[in-house]
């Protein structure tokens, strides 16, 4: 063990009697599992939410109160002993594949369920213990963890912070391998080295905790779990064959793992239409509780294909021989050559690229020969320099993506694009650009209802008057439609100002608003909304001139009657 022999030193020592002194031992940052107690699988749990299904009412065997607090941590029940929304997504995905309540042989497949389901239903908690389960396997191989199980619960407990020293920090910073570590953990080698009563109570602690945890077995479940949902194929196979499992629960447990990888469906789509309709609010809602699989850029004149999938830059490193700094030459991905790579390395999530403005940018050099993989199937041929990066971290790690020489865009990752129509002439987009994608239209809402936040904007024109903004735009943008030059492009979009408790002020109206349609709109046009002769300076100052010539405004389009004079 020789992990063993580096770690104990006088911090780990003060470490061990300091976590040690308290009735319990919490876990550290480092959970692969939602449990903070004895309960360790879900099986007796799947009983339990039967009978809450069923009668409505929740009567665990055992301790209630513990019950209650565990699944509570796992997010399937509220503590008001009824389902959350989530946990009875889970349930539902248990009785769809008729897992049977109170069968253990059956865990792997309720922990496939929970995970997928909580990737698909935004639940952060598992989130993160994937996200460890995936640091974790950076660094020691699935057979490993499975078949040396103390680890799943020995790193969760050395990740703690205390007296200033974290073990499990300490130990990854030593880069050690598995070979570092034996198949099970000689507790009586650290009381042994230390010879202190105090690390003795301690350790003991320790042991029959994490000995008590191995015996139920409940983590190794999840683990597993998560292994196969990150998996591919062929990985999934080895995984299936070191657990050992067998029909009637391989068959289910197949079945799963077919319907999770169906569940994903990639898509290309471009959301287009006036400025602040909400593209990007739109995009935002469609992907919410995916952000850990989203990646976003924002395209402008400047950027170009070594921006957006990689080039050479100059890396400084330091000579393995001199010592001395040099600069080399190194392939560097960008954001599309990393996503097709995690991608491709995860077939059962769903990735998602977000491009920002697409047409502010010259989508022929952006996109390059890759703009062809945006068909269906279609492989191209890449760069040599892209080439090796993608034998290093695909082909050579055993994972699709790079087959033959070819790149192929992954089932599993989407590219959905906003583009402001008003800007749409900055690079035109040829048409074999164009029809590799689906196009939606993002109109403005003039319906008032509570599914329109923006009907409830106002803009406040003085301490107690004030319009309606949705009133506003749609008076403004007939006069626009009707304008044989403008047209639908330079139209205002509901969320075209940001409104601060529903409340816009007359400055954030004028500088905004105003402008826009004085130097976008209407600067080139004999028929408009301003006075004649009228510049942009006269709404200023705001508070002496601005009131006045906005009112103007208001009831040139019809919005306001003028006021009657005494």
């Amino acid at each position: 063990m020789n992990w063993l022999k580096l770690i104990n030193n006088q911090a780990f020592k003060e470490w061990l009697i300091n976590t040690g002194i308290s009735s319990t031992l919490p876990q550290g940052d480092f959970r692969l599992d939602p449990f903070g107690s004895s309960l360790r699988k879900f099986n007796n749990a799947h009983s339990w939410l039967e009978v809450l299904s069923n009668t409505g009412v929740f009567t665990p065997t055992g301790r209630k109160s513990q019950a209650i607090s565990d699944l509570s941590s796992a997010e399937l029940l509220k503590s008001d002993e009824t389902f959350t929304d989530f946990g009875k997504l889970v349930y539902d995905k248990w009785e769809e594949y008729s897992i049977p309540a109170g069968n253990a042989d059956y865990e792997i497949h309720r922990c496939l369920l929970i995970i997928s389901t909580s990737f698909k239903e935004s639940s952060s908690v598992y989130k993160d213990y994937y996200s460890r389960w995936i640091e974790l396997r950076k660094i020691f191989s699935f057979n490993f963890l499975i078949n040396n199980k103390v680890y799943l619960y020995l790193f969760s407990y050395l990740d703690k912070d205390a007296i200033g020293f974290n073990p499990f920090q300490f130990i990854k910073s030593l880069n050690l391998t598995e070979t570092d570590f034996a198949s099970t953990v000689d507790w009586t080698s650290i009381k042994t080295y230390y010879n202190d009563a105090s690390v003795n109570t301690a350790v003991d602690k320790y042991e029959s905790t994490i000995n008590g945890y191995l015996s139920r077995e409940g983590r190794s479940s999840m683990c597993i779990a998560m292994e196969l949902f990150n998996s591919n194929q062929t990985e999934r196979e080895a995984v299936i064959t070191e657990i050992g499992i067998t029909s009637p629960e391989l068959d289910v447990l197949n079945n799963i793992l077919v319907d999770i990888k169906q569940s994903i469906t990639a898509f290309q789509r471009i959301y287009y239409g006036a400025p602040g309709t909400g593209k990007s609010y739109k995009v935002k809602e469609i992907l919410k509780g995916k952000e850990a699989r989203t990646e976003r850029v924002t395209f402008h004149p400047e950027y170009d294909y070594a921006s957006f999938i990689g080039g050479f830059k100059p890396i400084s490193e330091k000579d393995a021989v001199s010592g001395l700094d040099e600069i080399k030459y190194k392939f560097v991905p960008q954001i599309f050559t990393n996503i097709y790579i995690n991608a491709w390395q995860n077939e059962f999530q769903d990735y998602f690229l977000v491009i920002e403005e697409i047409n502010r940018g010259n989508c022929a050099e952006i996109f390059g020969d890759t703009f062809q993989l945006l068909d269906e199937g279609y492989e191209i041929t890449p760069s040599n320099e892209l080439t090796s990066h993608l034998e290093k971290e695909l082909t050579e790690k055993g994972y699709d993506g790079f087959t033959n020489g070819k790149m192929q865009l992954p089932s599993n990752l989407s590219l959905l694009a906003t583009m402001n129509t008003s800007d749409q002439s900055l690079f035109p987009m040829d048409s074999a650009f164009k029809r590799r994608w689906d196009w939606e239209y993002i109109p403005i809402n003039y319906k008032k209802s509570p599914e329109n936040p923006s009907s409830n904007f106002k803009v406040n024109l003085s301490d107690t008057e004030s319009f309606s903004w949705i009133d506003f735009i749609k008076k403004v943008n007939s006069i626009i439609k009707e304008n044989p030059n403008l047209g639908m492009d330079k139209c205002i979009g509901n969320y075209f100002i940001k409104a601060k408790d529903d409340n816009i002020s007359l400055e954030e109206f004028i500088n905004k608003a105003i402008f826009y349609l004085w130097n976008d709109v209407f600067k080139d046009e004999d028929d408009h909304i301003f006075e004649e002769n009228t510049f942009y300076e006269d709404f200023f100052p705001i508070t002496e001139k601005g009131k006045g010539k906005v009112e103007k405004i208001l009831i040139k389009i019809g919005l306001i009657e003028p006021k009657k004079e005494d």
